[in-house]
């Protein structure tokens, strides 16, 4: 079994990766459940609020994480 450092670039790019394919990963039911119930016309509107904050937050999580995942490429 391998150990990964930090202070080896190659580690620290293959472990930025895959922590940020690990957290897309957990974002998905987020987004894709949210983008459901936003579209259920039988969704009562002050529950609709409150899942536009959630799917923004995660939008946001996203823009972050396509960030981290650039800045450990260059």
């Amino acid at each position: 079994m391998r150990t990964y450092t930090l202070w080896d670039p190659q580690d620290r790019e293959y472990l930025s990766q895959e922590t940020v394919h690990y957290l897309r990963n957990l974002l998905l039911p987020v987004t894709g459940h949210t983008s459901l119930l936003l579209d259920d016309p039988l969704m009562p509107e002050a529950a609709k609020d409150g899942l536009r904050d959630v799917s923004e937050a995660a939008e946001q999580m996203l823009l972050v994480i396509n960030q981290i995942d650039q800045k450990s490429r260059s």
